[in-house]
């Protein structure tokens, strides 16, 4: 990492450049979304510079092996909280020094990260005439612990300025058909957050880990450990199938209240452990049974999400127990992977992991349908080539801008 400089410029591929906003505090690697598709267009001969926030109070700048420029920029306070109007401020704050630090910078693209950084994305593309891509992440506004004051906001520049982007993705075909109705929009691309191929090896990292024997059937979740995942049925499963182990790998405040609770049950067969690196998660994936997520309906955002941990259980052969939602319908009944079930009923939770974990010949079906569908269909490779197509688009149409 090197400290950003007034005056740094960019030597870069004019003709294919592109600035990217994140509006996340130093963590920008652990977006896998950002990252894949970083990787992607580099792939493409598309210069690409991710503005982000910085966790310090310095400007500072560095290179990815792609050749990705990561420009961190701070506010005029250590993060973006508090109050409402204090957050806003600082928000105000930010943007302005995002548009001063590229204001010499040339680019065709602009690409907005998340419905935060919509608004500074639009304000760049209108001074440089660029081309400006949307790309929901999520339902924004439909999250269940948004500030009401903050959800104003949100809400009247998401209203004002979707319309204004040149071409908006969606994480997938629900999500889409919903930026679609409430803003009467003619097309959103859901381009779906999937995993570049790694072909399948089998693996016994919580075996050893934990000395689990191998007669003990492995159920992973692996992902952020906080409430509405539906992490507590983990613990009924481990008290009442003595014969599974449960495995809870990731990271969240959530992790020491369920150890406390698998303390009073007394299990034996329950093991949490911290996130590991994602270059390395693969591996951990490849050493489970099965895999699981419970996620609670507690609004539309995660009603309507189609989780990662869907393609990187997949991707390691997992047969997989999800929430009955959607988009997790979609694809686990298209490819025969596992069950979907209400997150509610623990009976019916319990009968399907039974189910697969004690039917060997069905356990290899969905095994080897998980695979399969990884393979030949559910890969970043096909599905970045929408991003792409979308991008070799806006170039040509930012092109005719500055001729005309």
């Amino acid at each position: 990492m090197e400290s950003y400089k007034k005056g740094f410029r960019l030597k870069n591929n004019t003709q294919k450049s592109v600035i990217m906003l994140l509006l996340s505090k130093g963590v920008y690697r652990n977006d896998s979304r950002v990252m894949r598709e970083i990787e992607a267009l580099s792939r493409q001969d598309f210069s690409i510079t991710l503005i982000t926030l910085s966790n310090t109070t310095k400007y500072t700048a560095e290179t990815l092996k792609n050749g990705a420029k990561v420009i961190s920029i701070p506010t005029i306070a250590n993060r973006i909280s508090g109050n409402a109007i204090f957050w806003f401020i600082k928000y105000i704050f930010w943007i302005v020094r995002i548009v001063k630090s590229v204001k010499h910078f040339s680019f065709k693209i602009v690409h907005a990260n998340d419905l935060n950084t919509l608004l500074p994305a639009w304000i760049l593309s209108r001074l440089h005439r660029s081309s400006l891509i949307y790309d929901s992440h999520e339902l924004f506004l439909e999250q269940y612990h948004l500030n009401p004051v903050v959800k104003i906001i949100w809400n009247i520049i998401e209203s004002l300025l979707i319309k204004r982007a040149d071409s908006v993705f969606a994480e997938n075909v629900k999500c889409s058909q919903y930026l679609m109705r409430r803003y009467h929009l003619e097309k959103v691309v859901p381009l779906y957050n999937m995993q570049w191929y790694r072909k399948y090896t089998p693996q016994n990292k919580f075996r050893q880990l934990f000395n689990i024997s191998d007669e003990c059937k492995i159920i992973l979740y692996q992902g952020a450990i906080r409430p509405a995942r539906g992490l507590e049925k983990l613990l009924i499963i481990a008290k009442e199938f003595p014969m599974y182990c449960i495995v809870v790998l990731g990271h969240g405040d959530y992790r020491t209240n369920l150890e406390d609770q698998s303390k009073k049950l007394k299990l034996t067969n329950f093991y949490t452990m911290s996130a590991v690196p994602k270059n390395q998660l693969h591996e951990y994936t490849c050493s489970a049974d099965l895999g699981i997520f419970l996620l609670e309906n507690v609004d539309l955002n995660y009603y309507y999400a189609t989780s990662n941990k869907l393609f990187e259980y997949l991707g390691a052969g997992l047969p997989v127990v999800f929430s009955d939602f959607p988009e997790m319908r979609r694809f686990i009944k298209r490819y025969n992977t596992g069950f979907v079930v209400n997150e509610n009923n623990i009976s019916e939770i319990k009968d399907k992991v039974h189910r697969i974990l004690e039917n060997p010949k069905l356990w290899n079906i969905m095994h080897n349908n998980a695979l399969n569908a990884i393979r030949t269909d559910l890969n970043w490779e096909k599905e970045s080539k929408k991003l792409i197509d979308v991008y070799n688009k806006m170039v040509d149409l930012t092109n005719f801008r500055k001729n005309v």
